[in-house]
């Protein structure tokens, strides 16, 4: 599990008061002003969507940091594979080579009838 930081406990605070806020308006506890009604939720949902975006900026950064250490760890591997393309090529034409002086070697050493 990860660990809490600010902006998480920013985030649920926001939506704890937003929560409080709601239930004893709907109960008939608050009785505000017009200004003080639509100021408390709209300050939490503000909040609220700050420390999410925040967040959600944050962990993006880390996927592009992980995206980019793969990009590089492909990359590696590419030009591994170009290597073993080239050592696969270089056995290929000494097998052709092999098999060219096996078969001279036959001719040689077949007996005439």
């Amino acid at each position: 599990m990860r660990k809490l930081n600010v902006w998480d406990y920013m985030f649920y605070g926001s939506m704890l008061v937003l929560t409080v806020w709601l239930i004893l308006k709907v109960t008939g506890v608050i009785n505000t002003p017009v200004w003080l009604e639509y100021g408390v939720p709209s300050a939490g949902i503000i909040i609220g969507v700050f420390s999410l975006y925040h967040n959600l900026l944050k962990n993006l950064m880390h996927i592009v940091i992980k995206v980019d250490h793969l990009e590089s760890d492909v990359h590696v591997l590419k030009d591994g594979v170009d290597v073993l393309k080239s050592d696969v090529h270089i056995l290929k034409d000494d097998m052709r080579t092999v098999k060219h002086d096996i078969s001279l070697l036959k001719e040689e050493h077949t007996p005439f009838l």
